[in-house]
């Protein structure tokens, strides 16, 4: 029986950073500092660099990024946030967490990501921001949005939990509104050993105040703002340096795996993401849509073969939201989607593999 292709290998990726990392430990108990010391500052200096930012904050994740971003807006109250319906909790968590009212708004269904034309219509008199998720790694199409929020006077916060690296027309995403949050769970391109996050912004109003709240709200025993406990460890910090090198060959490898299934995946029964020409998809996830999903996992399951959904409860649907509307579109995607394959250690002997089975699939 051949080997399980699993859908992340974090072990295999992550095992020369943690050659490295064990070799640098030690300067840690030179330091004696754990937590927002000089590798941390060092982390958010080569993250403004890559973005060509004024300033990057970082946290202990990024739901905490989003929470503190939406804070450090100044939203009153029983504000309306226009977030999408088919994004993963926590986006929608971090609104909630501000006293604020997530309004979810119909993504793309070839896009995966909020449709711009179903914004106007969700916007009232309370609403004072839209969340937008580059999700999967996919960026939104932020002219279009932008030009919305300049209409109303809204607030802009890009969720990039998943597009570190993601590209629209020439910049990256996550510089390209009030500010951009991104994480470094393990799994993602950029991931991390553990829980970490980071703010990108150009508003320096945004940074104080996440400086600030990020360490319960200020420092030295004086607490100006209503803040958290969201640091970022020094080892988390040293480690993603080490990592950080080769986030564009990691982004490659995802993108090249991407293409040989875009390219070689002919079943009929499958419908392939869209990818547009003013972007780079840094795919995360590699989310392929089928009507008979379930039937379509347990049989590359049953082939060796570890493919995911991502997520099969939609937004309204949840618990804690639970509205009695029905999100079509969120719930067509919740239903159909599945996540290939498709990490940076992946070879292509294992992703043609994929596509065979897929092929074969009846």
């Amino acid at each position: 029986m051949q080997k399980t292709i699993e859908w992340e290998n974090l072990s295999k990726l992550n095992k020369p950073y943690i050659t490295v990392l064990r070799t640098d430990i030690n300067i840690l108990n030179n330091t004696g500092k754990y937590t927002m010391g000089e590798f941390v500052e060092e982390f958010e200096k080569e993250c403004c660099k890559y973005f060509n930012s004024k300033y990057a904050i970082a946290c202990g994740n990024a739901l905490d990024g989003l929470t503190l971003s939406l804070r450090a807006l100044k939203i009153p109250k029983n504000s309306e946030v226009i977030v999408p319906s088919n994004t993963f909790y926590a986006t929608a968590l971090a609104i909630l967490r501000n006293n604020l009212i997530p309004v979810l708004c119909e993504p793309d269904l070839n896009t995966f990501n909020i449709d711009f034309k179903n914004i106007e219509q969700k916007i009232t008199s309370k609403t004072k921001a839209i969340i937008c998720v580059h999700l999967y790694g996919k960026p939104c199409d932020m002219d279009k949005i932008k030009k919305i929020a300049k209409k109303y006077k809204l607030k802009i916060i890009e969720d990039g939990a998943q597009a570190f690296g993601a590209v629209y027309k020439n910049a990256k995403v996550g510089n390209l509104s009030d500010a951009g949050v991104f994480s470094f769970y393990p799994t993602k391109n950029l991931g991390g050993i553990g829980d970490a996050g980071i703010i990108i912004t150009n508003n320096k109003e945004i940074y104080e105040f996440a400086r600030k709240a990020r360490s319960y709200g200020g420092n030295n025993y004086r607490y100006e703002v209503e803040g958290i406990n969201s640091r970022m460890d020094e080892i988390q910090a040293m480690f993603l340096l080490n990592k950080f090198k080769d986030i564009e060959k990691i982004n490659e490898k995802k993108i090249k795996n991407a293409n040989l299934y875009l390219k070689h995946i002919i079943n009929k029964s499958i419908i392939l993401p869209k990818i547009d020409e003013n972007e780079k998809h840094v795919f995360y996830i590699f989310a392929i849509r089928c009507k008979r999903r379930d039937e379509l996992q347990k049989y590359l399951q049953e082939n060796g073969v570890n493919a995911l959904i991502h997520y099969p409860i939609p937004l309204n649907k949840q618990p804690v939201i639970n509205e009695k509307k029905t999100y079509e579109i969120a719930e067509e995607i919740s239903s159909t989607e599945l996540s290939l394959p498709c990490s940076a250690v992946h070879t292509k002997q294992e992703i043609m593999r994929v596509i065979k089975l897929i092929n074969k699939f009846k």
